[in-house]
């Protein structure tokens, strides 16, 4: 919840992406990786070398389709592919 409070006082775009983006993506990775069955449908995660120089970052998306939170529009489709996740068991009749 602290990590949200602080997201929503940035008082900028920029302010919100570096560091806090990084810190959520990380921590929805980690759920995912943890707990695929919850997904609904496919999720990806994609990295980007540029994010940080030292580092780079990855998020997650919905699409395959790189949509780069880090750079913003200047360099939106800067990033590839790094893993998909698939929900494996789904149940019959599952919602």
């Amino acid at each position: 919840a602290e990590l949200i409070h602080k997201m929503l006082a940035g008082n900028s775009l920029d302010a919100i992406r570096k560091p806090h983006f990084e810190t959520l993506s990380i921590a929805l990775t980690k759920a995912v990786e943890q707990n695929p069955t919850a997904l609904d449908g496919e999720v990806y995660q994609i990295h980007c070398p540029m994010a940080y120089p030292d580092r780079g970052a990855d998020w997650l998306q919905s699409t395959p389709d790189t949509q780069n939170p880090y750079l913003g529009t200047v360099m939106q489709t800067c990033g590839e592919l790094k893993k998909t996740f698939l929900r494996l068991n789904k149940i019959p009749n599952d919602q």
